[in-house]
């Protein structure tokens, strides 16, 4: 299983925990989750990091869960 989801420019992924990761410009890849199997619908998981940026921090606005798109609540 992977999250994947975008940062603006200038956000960097410093450290995760409960899962590894990539980061490709603004495009990060957390695997090898904690959770590393099925979640049932309606259930939640959870991942932390930590990271470092310049200029504005915004949040993500989109991710996508097993390469499929999700909505961000």
């Amino acid at each position: 299983m992977s999250l994947g989801w975008s940062f603006g420019d200038g956000q960097k992924v410093t450290r995760l925990w409960n899962a590894s990761y990539a980061q490709d410009g603004s495009g990060v890849t957390a695997t090898n989750l904690g959770w590393n199997g099925k979640v049932a619908a309606g259930s939640s998981v959870s991942f932390g990091f930590t990271g470092s940026w310049s200029g504005s921090n915004g949040r993500p606005t989109a991710f996508k869960l097993g390469g499929r798109s999700c909505t961000v609540a």
